[in-house]
């Protein structure tokens, strides 16, 4: 397994660790007290978010580097650390059903990062227009919202089954399904984007050494 992880990334991750490992024992902590003080309870509960969203990018970084090496990761850190921020005003909120709503929304942005990694996987792999890729992610997403925003309706989620199942079908009839393709293809994309990452810090380094 190939992983690159520059400057950002590591400081991401190192941070988030520290920052969920802060939540968890806050939480622990407080609940073997069996004391809660609202808004630090609160705190620790917004440390383990945030904590959880910058490991997740992490994550996801290494998804790129094993799996799908087109992701951008910059989307993936926009939905992930909306998912958090809108999870932040749940734990301050004392409106049982504005929280419920704001708790929805982070949910649904989170589940976003999936339909997002999924759409760069259909695309990537199966060569499908980003159209018809991103009415297939709808379909996840109508599927999850069926489950979650509203009662489980069979209609809704078949619905969203159609959808996601109608851009992918074609290929499968067509069997282009090549695994040994797919795999020979992941593998150069991988090499070409761990020698243009060389080459990049190459560079850099390079133009450091000039400066001084």
């Amino acid at each position: 397994m190939t992983l690159k992880a520059d400057l950002l990334m590591q400081i991401e991750n190192i941070l988030g660790a520290l920052i969920y490992l802060v939540g968890v024992a806050g939480s622990y902590f407080r609940f073997g007290k069996y004391e809660r003080r609202g808004k630090l309870d609160a705190l620790f509960m917004i440390c383990i978010t945030w904590g959880y969203c910058s490991i997740m990018v992490g994550l996801m970084n290494i998804a790129k580097y094993t799996l799908v090496p087109s992701l951008h990761l910059e989307m993936i850190r926009v939905l992930y650390y909306g998912g958090a921020m809108a999870s932040s005003f749940v734990f301050f909120d004392t409106n049982f059903s504005s929280a419920a709503t704001k708790s929805k929304i982070a949910a649904s942005l989170l589940m976003g990062t999936m339909a997002f990694v999924f759409w760069e996987a259909l695309v990537f792999y199966l060569d499908l227009p980003a159209g018809m890729a991103i009415l297939s992610c709808v379909g996840l997403l109508v599927i999850y919202i069926f489950n979650l925003w509203q009662k489980k309706n069979m209609v809704g989620i078949l619905t969203g089954v159609a959808m996601l199942l109608l851009p992918i079908l074609p290929k499968l009839n067509q069997n282009d399904l090549n695994i040994d393709k797919m795999h020979m293809k992941r593998e150069i994309a991988i090499r070409n984007l761990t020698e243009s990452n060389s080459e990049l810090k190459h560079k850099q380094e390079l133009i450091v050494e000039l400066s001084k």
